[in-house]
């Protein structure tokens, strides 16, 4: 069988068929890998056809169904029409080996090699490469198949990325497919609304087309909605369909049976990550058997199951979203098991970090937001998981807030902020008052205090005097330098506000004064402090003093490595300077 039969056309796969084409120019193997449903079978197909276009005489060995190196070695036989023989496998191989080498230079696609990859079949291909040196053999698998001297392919999903002369490759193989169902009229909402589907899918071009068939009966917004409940909507019952293109479910359950025991509850497991993860988090997470956590995120890596990359802070592991809603599917099986991953998963982002929780929603150097920004999905999870149960945890929700609290109050929505209240206030009756989790409290009153910020753009600052009144009543107040700097800061903001300048000079000194007489966290309240202190100086034409306070807040913002505040601090030195030289 060859590949003149033609294929279906590709959409966006143009520097891809280049780039194998590049790789196939002398002997060898080449082996396209990825995830299923990328199209790699239509992709070699497609290579082949153009091989063929430029004189090479190619075969087309499918392989759906075969288990192990016999049925591989029956699946060639066949393809090469060479009778069948009973001999031993070393004859067989043998015997292949002369049938391709007679034929010069060929390009053998043996596809879907997934099924026999741990049954032999690397090591039949590797003899045979040996045996037929002009033979080039491209190989498509679900799994890497570590074949000495092969080349590897991995085969990325379409660009979900729109530029100006239209939209992205993902949103035009959408449409096209679309037309087949139904006739769109395109528009600008029409065309954020595919370019929203296609973002969700990952890219990935049979979910993308099993969604666009889905258009004949669905609008698209229930389609959205539909894919927030699982892998359902990605289903063609059409009778024309190819049964192993008919869901995506079918395409994924087949790499994930392939899996061993532990490398299944593995990936059952890591669906309680919500985006990237690193190595220290799933050792933390994961339980398996004899299989170490190392082995069973090389096993998923290996499956094309889980996906792996490098940033500044190592190399980091996730799944592609369709693909995570399989693993979801899975942890729901066992509830007993999920239940308890929640808890390590819980365990580890609350409870692992060295700062509690007021000093963490205080933290805002520059490499505790990067960690918060690489982790920041990780919280939001915790955080509508744990009010999603059946009886809300209004406790663990907030604690996941006042870590990812730094990010929300540099990115000032004010919307978020005030979302993020409305969940506190409910977590506070529920609060320990004594024990390792006691200090928690004091956080949420620093946010209390925020919140009489907030609403002061609207009103007074008479709520916020009053809650500074009575917070330092409490005996909590006499505990924490922390919170007792906190208060003084939030007592001098307000008292500036309201035109007190000389209270909110006194305050925001006792906050310095105190601040720096504290932790590390103290010292950072301290810094912010100075910069109240320095505004209203400042303002009072107070210029030396307010240049002062300006430059002790840049040398607390240096030590600490707060870039928020060295640039807030900056500022206020160059606003004093100015006014100095005048």
């Amino acid at each position: 069988m060859s590949a003149a039969a033609g294929t279906a056309s590709l959409v966006g796969r143009e520097a891809d068929i280049e780039a194998l084409c590049h790789h196939l120019a002398g002997p060898g193997v080449v082996a396209i890998t990825g995830c299923g449903g990328l199209g790699k079978t239509s992709l070699a197909m497609a290579v082949l056809q153009t091989l063929e276009q430029a004189g090479d005489r190619t075969l087309v060995c499918p392989l759906a169904g075969a288990r192990d190196a016999a049925d591989l070695l029956d699946a060639l036989t066949f393809a090469l029409n060479l009778p069948a023989a009973d001999s031993g496998r070393f004859r067989r191989i043998a015997a292949l080996g002369r049938a391709l080498s007679a034929r010069g230079r060929m390009v053998v696609l043996l596809d879907a090699f997934e099924s026999v990859v741990g049954d032999g079949g690397c090591d039949v291909v590797t003899q045979l490469a040996e045996l037929a040196r002009e033979t080039v053999f491209v190989v498509t698998s679900r799994e890497w198949l570590g074949i000495e001297g092969s080349t590897r392919y991995l085969l990325a999903p379409l660009s979900t990325e729109a530029d100006a002369e239209g939209p992205s490759p993902a949103a035009t193989l959408f449409y096209e497919r679309a037309a087949r169902a139904r006739r769109l009229e395109r528009t600008p909402e029409l065309d954020a609304q595919v370019e929203q589907i296609v973002e969700r899918l990952d890219g990935i071009p049979l979910a993308i087309e099993l969604a666009a068939a889905r258009t004949a009966v669905l609008t698209m917004t229930q389609l959205v909605e539909r894919f927030a409940k699982g892998l359902g909507a990605l289903h063609n019952p059409g009778r024309g369909a190819s049964r192993r293109h008919r869901t995506m479910r079918e395409v994924l359950e087949a790499s994930w049976s392939l899996l061993p025991e532990d490398g299944q509850r593995a990936f059952a497991q890591l669906a309680v990550f919500n985006g990237p993860f690193d190595l220290a988090a799933a050792e933390s997470v994961l339980r398996l058997g004899e299989t170490s956590t190392v082995d069973a995120l090389q096993m998923l890596v290996q499956a094309s199951l889980l996906n792996v990359s490098d940033d500044e802070g190592g190399l980091r592991y996730t799944m592609f979203d369709v693909i995570g809603a399989l693993a979801v599917e899975k942890a729901r099986a066992e509830p007993a098991e999920e239940a308890a991953t929640w808890r390590r998963f819980v365990g580890w982002y609350l409870d692992h970090d060295p700062l509690d929780d007021l000093a963490a929603m205080l933290d805002r150097t520059t490499p505790r937001l990067l960690r918060l920004a690489r982790d920041e999905r990780q919280y939001f999870a915790i955080h509508h998981r744990a009010l999603k149960a059946e009886t809300p945890d209004h406790v663990t929700a907030a604690r996941a807030l006042f870590r990812v609290f730094p990010l929300i109050t540099l990115r000032a929505a004010e919307p978020l902020h005030l979302a993020c209240y409305e969940q506190l206030a409910m977590a506070w009756p529920e609060a320990p008052t004594d024990g390792s989790e006691g200090r928690w409290r004091l956080a949420y009153a620093v946010l209390r205090l925020t919140q009489a910020v907030l609403q002061v753009r609207g009103g007074t600052w008479t709520e916020l005097l009053g809650c500074v009144e009575s917070l330092a009543g409490l005996a909590l107040y006499q505990a924490s330098a922390t919170f007792r700097a906190v208060v003084l800061w939030y007592e001098a903001q307000g008292a500036s506000a309201l035109g007190d300048a000389q209270r909110s000079i006194d305050c925001a000194r006792a906050a310095v004064e105190v601040g720096l007489g504290g932790d590390d966290a103290a010292i950072g309240v301290a810094g912010y402090a100075l910069l109240t202190l320095s505004q209203t100086q400042i303002e009072q034409n107070r210029l030396e003093e307010g240049r002062q306070s300006s430059e002790r807040a840049l040398a607390i913002a240096r030590e600490r490595g707060d870039f928020f505040l060295l640039s807030r601090a900056a500022s206020g030195l160059a606003v004093a300077l100015r006014g100095l030289r005048r």
